[in-house]
């Protein structure tokens, strides 16, 4: 496995971690498992290893700051 590309051993480690819950529980696990790009992580979550449990994504509020901040400009005398 010197030369073994990644996603090889992402797949084995899959195999492993699905043949783990089968035999330990008895629950299968849905394959293959969900990935996202480390720059994908944080650009949607601000962290490098993001709980997607729960849908607790970044979202981008500048616009709607930049209108706040246009609307409360003081008049010029």
């Amino acid at each position: 496995m010197a030369f073994t590309p990644m996603e090889g051993i992402i797949a084995l480690g899959e195999e492993l971690m699905a043949a783990a819950f089968k035999e330990g529980l008895g629950i299968d696990l849905p394959r293959p498992f969900p990935r996202m790009t480390y720059t994908e992580a944080m650009e949607r979550f601000g962290c490098d290893k993001p709980d997607t449990r729960y849908g607790m994504e970044l979202r981008d509020v500048s616009p709607l700051v930049r209108a706040i901040l246009h609307l409360r400009k003081p008049a010029c005398s």
